[in-house]
């Protein structure tokens, strides 16, 4: 009797597979993938593949004469003996059973009955006090805990770090259990830790104010790259070349290189412009795209690993720090420092179902919630708080929070890594790259100690990017652009900047009216030009966004926009500027002695128009109105006002200081 893992996951797709939680799913797969011909050494893993069968039977099987009730009664035991609860009585309507199509299952349960016997018979346990914490000694993979009371219903697999990866509850009137791994790893002789079966010994690489630095586990260092500015850091592993990316905090740019383990190659930008402060950078690694978090602008980005199809999820974050995304559930985590309310959120790849995963200010010590790394088999978020100094832990779904390490870690920690039994990380003040066992809590040990500032880290090894297959790969789901899966691995269609899905849920197409919004904080450090849908009530930019000026306030009378070419221009100081929604900033003009005071543009003749004025060492200033090309030439003064006349209208009132300009929402038709 032999089922492959592809078909299984088909037979059990849609109603059948949200049965099991993500947990149980994980576990039957591993059965799968591991004991694919049932040469099965324990009954419980017997029972999960006959839960299995008796899902895929009753909706596919042959015709067989079977009583209901016998059937329905043998489902409930085996179900509540393997995952100690119930069956949901809806699932069994919702298989549409019909007793003409069931097997007979006579044969099977015998099986299960032999083998049960003889474990029981060949597997004796003796009971142990010790408390619900993660056992330090096993025998033979299998403990009994908590067994004062002969019946204490709890599920031992539920409760922190009974295994590393995978685990079975054997018995719970007497809390008996086994660890196991999931594929691609070995449990270790201590029964509790799994090991990949890639031999090839992981690495540390680390960006730091030297370069970016690879590293062994044991701290042996070597320097990448001596280019000074690296920020974000993640990487795609490939067998013989694999791809690093990397954000450049001073020259605006993201870039990638090829990596052979031990040099970077092939160094290029792929995202240019509008990148000013990549605080995280999150791969894809099965559909091959680059996630980031921008703080500047406050919000998250997408594109592919040439730089293509770049678009925005959403533009509505604060303070955003980490980020982080697991491909297989096609869930995306980040941070945000909001002042008010610091918290982690998930969404969907794609930006929908978006939800707060942890209100930092509910958690004890809680402020600024800094590295982010993910337990992706254990389906756990880490995250440490650069506040406190602490290590936490929370489930994907937000709930079992845990103080993985109440101690202060150290000074400032900046980013976090994981790999194995150990987390990484980093420091901002202190310099260092520091590990800990996060089960233990022990084995405290600073791999790395430089002179400058130490930024992002990442475990680079096979092991933590595995393949799976991806419903995206085939056809791309027809999307004209970028392909994401949802929760639930449902195909998804998301369109790059200047672009909106039709209704045809595939096509994307140009918008016919955009609006124009300008973003500013009242003490001008941030002056920020968006570009959204008219029709849609959407939290992502449709462009990227545009940073005017900082650290100086910018009115609305000196930004104007050119519905015709997609442009935005501006003042700053003497200066004006222009920039197209998806291109560079472009200076067009430098104005001497001159500050410009308002700017608006004539459609129907390409021309722009400023208002500006001149303020001499004697306090006499002059106001101009001048006129130039939408390019910024032939620049003329059309009219002026010297400080003589200006001594006789000023105490009337009648000089306009700025020129008239509308509201900087502007409604642009682009048919």
């Amino acid at each position: 009797m032999l089922y492959d893992l592809h078909s299984i996951l088909l037979r059990c797709s849609g109603n059948v597979s949200n049965i099991f939680t993500p947990g149980e799913r994980r576990l039957i797969r591993a059965l799968f993938i591991n004991e694919p011909t049932l040469n099965i050494k324990n009954w419980k893993f017997c029972i999960q593949f006959i839960v299995i069968l008796l899902f895929i039977s009753s909706a596919n099987s042959q015709s067989a004469q079977v009583d209901t009730n016998a059937y329905n009664k043998s489902l409930q035991s085996i179900y509540y003996k393997t995952f100690n609860r119930k069956l949901p009585e809806p699932i069994l309507d919702s298989l549409n059973l019909n007793i003409n199509q069931i097997p007979s299952l006579s044969k099977e349960m015998k099986f299960i009955t032999k083998l049960k016997h003889r474990y029981k018979r060949n597997n004796t346990v003796k009971v142990q006090n010790e408390s619900l914490e993660r056992p330090d000694e096993l025998d033979n993979g299998r403990k009994v805990v908590n067994s004062t009371n002969t019946n204490t219903g709890i599920n031992i697999c539920e409760k922190w770090g009974t295994c590393s990866q995978l685990c079975v509850s054997l018995d719970n009137s007497n809390g008996s259990y086994e660890c196991g791994c999931e594929k691609g790893y070995q449990l270790q002789q201590d029964k509790f830790s799994c090991v990949s079966i890639d031999s090839k010994p992981a690495v540390l690489l680390i960006t730091s104010a030297e370069g970016l630095i690879r590293t062994s586990l044991d701290g042996d260092e070597e320097l990448l790259t001596d280019h000074s500015h690296h920020g974000a850091l993640d990487y795609l592993y490939l067998k013989d070349e694999s791809l690093m990316f990397w954000s450049d905090v001073y020259e605006d740019k993201i870039y990638s290189g090829s990596f052979d383990g031990s040099s970077v190659k092939n160094v290029k930008p792929i995202v240019e412009g509008n990148v000013e402060s990549v605080e995280g950078i999150a791969v894809d690694w099965i559909r091959w795209h680059i996630y980031w978090v921008e703080s500047h602008y406050q919000h998250i980005e997408l594109a592919s690993f040439d730089g293509s199809f770049r678009t925005s999820l959403m533009s509505d974050l604060i303070r955003p720090r980490a980020i982080a995304l697991d491909p297989e559930i096609s869930f995306l985590f980040w941070t945000d420092w909001e002042k008010e309310k610091p918290r982690i959120e998930r969404s969907d790849l794609s930006g929908q179902n978006r939800r707060v995963l942890v209100d930092i200010n509910y958690i004890e010590r809680g402020g600024w919630p800094n590295g982010l790394t993910l337990d992706r088999i254990l389906q756990v978020v880490y995250w440490v708080d650069g506040k406190s100094g602490i290590l936490h832990a929370v489930r994907y779904d937000g709930n079992n929070h845990r103080m993985v390490y109440k101690n202060e870690l150290s000074r400032h920690p900046m980013s976090l890594a994981l790999f194995g039994n150990y987390v990484y990380w980093t420091d901002k003040k202190e310099h260092t790259v520091t590990q800990i066992n996060r089960w233990s809590r022990k084995e405290m040990k600073t791999l790395l100690l430089k002179e400058h500032s130490i930024y992002d880290i990442k475990v680079f090894h096979s092991s933590l990017q595995p393949g799976m297959a991806d419903p995206c790969q085939l056809g791309n789901n027809g999307c004209s652009h970028i392909c994401v899966l949802n929760s639930g691995r449902k195909p998804t269609c998301v369109c790059p900047y200047g672009m909106l899905l039709s209704s045809d849920e595939k096509t994307c197409k140009k918008p016919a009216y955009l609006l124009v919004y300008f973003c500013s904080e009242s003490n001008g450090t941030k002056n920020i030009i968006g570009i959204k849908d008219l029709n849609i009530s959407s939290t992502k930019w449709l462009y990227p966004p545009i940073s005017l000026g900082n650290n100086q306030i910018i009115p609305k009378s000196r930004i104007a926009v050119h519905p015709g070419t997609d442009t935005i221009f501006w003042a700053e100081g003497n200066s004006l500027w222009k920039q197209e929604f998806s291109g560079k900033a472009k200076k067009l003009l430098q104005l001497a002695q001159r500050q410009i005071l308002s700017v608006t543009v004539h459609s129907p003749s390409q021309n722009l128009y400023l208002s500006s004025m001149v303020d001499d060492k004697d306090g006499n200033v002059t106001y101009y109105i001048s006129v130039c090309s939408v390019e910024g030439e032939f620049f003329t003064d059309i009219f002026f006002v010297d400080h003589l006349f200006l001594k006789q209208i000023l105490d009337k009132d009648l000089l306009p200081r700025t020129l008239q300009c509308d509201k900087l929402e502007y409604e642009i038709n682009t048919k």
